[in-house]
């Protein structure tokens, strides 16, 4: 997985984080490979989804593993009973979702790895840029 146990320290502790995967790990496992796809569905069309998920350790982006672990446990707080889904985790999902479409329209540009073609331009880049060659004779 793109996540690891340690990355989750950050945004909650290791007990509540035993409470809200219902001290099941396959659960939280689920809820991370249902984040990545659903961030994947956001970043497809720019980004190269397979190299950016397939990076490990401090290659990855800390703020994708931030909004990655704010979606896991939104998912994993919407499976408890009753009002315990806390406010942080509400803001935090909206920020998200936020973020996303910024990407997705292109208002920001975070370092991922890029679409590129068999040439090594990029297709990720909705703008392009230059001019035709000078011409060295005048009319």
């Amino acid at each position: 997985m793109y996540l690891t146990d340690n990355d989750y320290r950050q945004l909650i502790t290791a007990d509540d984080l035993e409470v809200v995967q219902q001290a099941d790990a396959t659960v939280r496992e689920s809820a991370e490979t249902a984040a990545v796809e659903y961030f994947k569905g956001f970043l497809r069309g720019r980004y190269d989804v397979d190299i950016l998920f397939a990076q490990t350790g401090t290659a990855r982006n800390t703020v994708l593993i931030q909004f990655l672990i704010d979606e896991v446990l939104y998912t994993l707080h919407s499976s408890l009973p009753g009002n315990m889904m806390p406010d942080i985790r509400v803001k935090r999902k909206e920020q998200l979702d936020k973020w996303l479409v910024q990407i997705q329209k292109g208002e920001t540009q975070p370092d991922f790895p890029t679409i590129d073609t068999v040439d090594g331009t990029d297709t990720g880049n909705p703008v392009k840029y230059g001019s035709n060659k000078k011409l060295g004779s005048s009319w």
